[in-house]
């Protein structure tokens, strides 16, 4: 009987508490009625780039730049296939880089670019030896 008088107690605080919020105390993006978005209106806009202040003799630095907001998928290959997606490109980069410095990977595949592995002839032996 205490757990159930307990659970109403807590269940009326909750409601008395949690309230809906007016028109004025809504976020600028809670505003909007769901039912008037339209396609654009979900659309993500990638960021403007200055291309002048670009280095254009790093030809990586400026796909990543472009890449900037955008999804990106980086292919990893070894005995296995491996597949990572990025919702903000530029970030592939970074995990190529990271990916690379690892003794098992064989190579990475990033916008049709091959980068071969710190040891590309590796072979996952322990796969083998479980089948």
């Amino acid at each position: 009987m205490a757990k159930l008088l307990y659970a109403i107690v807590l269940l009326c605080c909750t409601i008395t508490i949690a309230k809906k919020r007016d028109g004025e105390d809504k976020p600028a993006w809670a505003k909007k009625d769901i039912r008037d978005y339209s396609d654009a209106d979900m659309e993500r806009k990638p960021p403007s780039i200055d291309m002048s202040k670009m280095d254009m003799s790093n030809p990586e630095a400026v796909l990543q730049a472009t890449k900037k907001g955008q999804t990106l998928m980086i292919y990893l290959i070894d005995d296995d296939r491996a597949i990572f997606m990025f919702k903000d490109g530029s970030q592939a980069w970074e995990a190529k880089a990271y990916l690379l410095e690892q003794d098992e990977l064989k190579e990475v595949q990033l916008e049709s670019q091959t980068y071969p592995g710190k040891n590309p002839d590796v072979k996952n032996k322990a796969i083998r030896d479980e089948l």
